[in-house]
């Protein structure tokens, strides 16, 4: 989550799927977290697809680590 805060495209949320619910700390962006229960990772991202707000999804999984530019890039 930390690296999303260095993204170089600016209107962008974040939606986590925790299996329980979780507290998360400040960040400079627009986050929700929808605990889901143990669910398999497909059901999680349906989930996230449905909650999301904006026209283009991103999958990031909780490994990740995101180049600044990875939001800009994928929107063109």
């Amino acid at each position: 989550l930390n690296a999303l805060a260095h993204q170089t495209y600016p209107h962008f949320e974040v939606i986590v799927l925790p299996d329980a619910p979780a507290e998360l700390g400040p960040v400079p962006y627009a986050l929700r977290v929808i605990p889901t229960g143990k669910t398999r990772p497909a059901e999680k991202r349906n989930a996230g697809i449905r909650a999301a707000k904006g026209e283009v999804v991103a999958f990031l999984d909780d490994d990740a680590y995101p180049v600044p530019s990875w939001l800009e890039h994928a929107v063109k």
